[in-house]
């Protein structure tokens, strides 16, 4: 009798210890290498991240899923666009644009990204004039306060480097 005891607190303590993780393989490795490449760019490690990015973005593709790709691709654009890299920032972006059915927010997120990379390569006219349907705002495009300040951030950036530059008056005589 004692032995059943013990063989039933075994059992149940083997089915308290939780459910395995059922997702397939490629699925769980994809999720992991996204994770660590989101710590490598928190930690300002942006040639990890990219590394880490790449191979979740090969983990997606090998079982066709497309919003993992877009989430490794749009996390590609934006590290690329942390090196410097701005071929790949643009060639990330436009991977991107091609993609279906991508969610809103994503598509808010490409167009933050494309102005930013704009910006950076001191193409500022453009860049006010990609952020316009974020600056409309007239559907409620921008959902979140910091998607608002993020753009709103930007704008002021763009309007300051685009504006004439004016001497103030009593400048213009030196």
């Amino acid at each position: 009798m004692n032995k059943l005891a013990v063989i039933a607190c075994c059992l149940s303590l083997t089915a308290c210890a939780g459910n395995p993780d059922l997702r397939p393989e490629p699925y769980l490795k994809s999720e992991s290498f996204l994770q660590q490449g989101l710590n490598a760019y928190e930690n300002d490690d942006f040639p990890q991240a990219r590394d880490k990015f790449k191979q979740a973005l090969q983990f997606y593709q090998s079982f066709d899923n497309q919003h993992g790709m877009a989430l490794a691709r749009l996390n590609l654009a934006q590290t690329a666009l942390a090196l410097s890299d701005f071929a790949n920032a643009q060639a990330f972006l436009n991977q991107l644009k091609q993609q279906m059915s991508l969610k809103p927010q994503l598509q808010r997120k490409i167009i933050f990204l494309e102005a930013k990379l704009q910006f950076e390569q001191q193409q500022y006219s453009a860049a006010l004039k990609t952020l316009q349907p974020l600056l409309d705002n007239s559907s409620g495009a921008l959902q979140t306060q910091e998607e608002q300040l993020n753009v709103l951030s930007l704008q002021a950036k763009l309007e300051l480097f685009t504006a004439p530059l004016n001497p103030a008056p009593g400048l213009a005589r030196f």
